[in-house]
C-alpha cells in the first residue's frame, strides 16, 4: 500500500534524525555549540513523525468516506488526523471529515480511537500536536548546567556502582580527596566506556528530554500505522 511504503519511509528517516541528534548531544560534552544544531533537526523530526498519521487519514478517507460526500463540499475539506483531548469531539470529527468510516469499518475506528490522548496512557499523540501545532521544539531547554552523567559499571576499593546516573552536577566523583569530572578525568581501573556524558536538551514547556519524547512518539506513531496496515491487508 502506498500509505504505507511511504510512512515507513518517513519513520526511517525520522529515526535517523533521532540517531543524529542523540550523537551531537554526545558530542557536546566537549562542545556544547553542538547543541544549536539540533534545533532544525528536531523540526525536521517532528514533521517527519506527524506526515504518517495525514498519510493514513487521507488513505481512509478515499477507501471510505470519499462517496460520502458531494464533490462541491470535497474542495473544502482538509482531511487530518483526529487529535482530541474529548470523546465527543473525536466522534464529531468522525461524523464531519470521515462520513461513512465508522459503519464501514468499525475495527479501524477502535485503533484511531485507542490512540488518542483521552485513551492513551502515555499521551504520545497529544505531545506530538502540541510540539507540531505550537512549535515547541523552538523553546527547547539548552543550558549547560544539563550535565548528564552515567555510570554503567564502576568498582574502587570496595566502592561499587552499576547503572548510576547524576545530573547537574558539580564534582561527579571524589575519591581519597581527588577529584574526577567523568569527563576529561577518570579514576584508576575506570573504563572511560562506560561512562556516558553529554548535554542533555529538553523541551522547555514539557520538561521533557528531547530524545526520549522522540523516540516515545516514533513508537507510538510506528504501533499505529502497522495495526492499520494488518488491519487492511487482512481486508485485501
Amino acid at each position: 500500500m502506498g500509505w504505507y511504503n511511504d510512512s515507513i519511509l518517513v519513520l526511517d528517516e525520522a529515526y535517523e534524525i533521532i540517531q543524529n541528534i542523540d550523537s551531537l548531544e554526545k558530542s557536546s560534552i566537549n562542545n556544547a555549540a553542538l547543541l544549536d544544531k539540533t534545533k532544525p533537526k528536531i523540526k525536521n523530526c517532528l514533521e517527519n513523525l506527524r506526515s504518517p498519521l495525514d498519510y493514513v487519514a487521507n488513505y481512509l478517507f478515499e477507501i471510505y468516506c470519499k462517496d460520502s460526500y458531494p464533490k462541491s463540499k470535497l474542495k473544502d475539506l482538509w482531511i487530518k488526523y483526529p487529535i482530541t483531548y474529548k470523546p465527543g469531539k473525536f466522534y464529531g470529527t468522525l461524523r464531519s471529515s470521515f462520513e461513512g468510516l465508522e459503519e464501514k469499518n468499525n475495527e479501524i475506528v477502535k485503533i484511531m480511537k485507542s490512540s488518542q490522548p483521552f485513551k492513551q496512557n502515555d499521551k504520545w499523540l497529544g505531545t506530538l500536536k502540541d510540539l507540531v501545532n505550537e512549535n515547541k521544539h523552538q523553546h527547547l531547554s539548552i543550558h549547560k548546567n544539563n550535565k548528564f552523567i552515567k555510570i554503567d559499571n564502576f568498582s574502587y576499593h570496595g566502592i561499587h556502582m552499576e547503572n548510576v546516573t547524576l545530573e547537574n552536577c558539580g564534582t561527579a566523583l571524589s575519591l581519597g580527596g581527588i577529584d574526577y569530572d567523568l569527563i576529561n578525568s577518570f579514576p584508576p581501573g575506570m573504563d572511560k566506556n562506560t561512562v556516558e556524558s553529554r548535554y542533555k536538551i529538553y523541551f522547555e514547556d514539557l520538561n521533557a528530554p528531547v530524545i526520549a519524547t522522540l523516540h516515545e512518539i516514533h513508537g507510538g506513531v510506528s504501533t499505529l500505522i502497522n495495526l492499520i496496515n494488518q488491519l487492511e491487508e487482512a481486508r485485501s
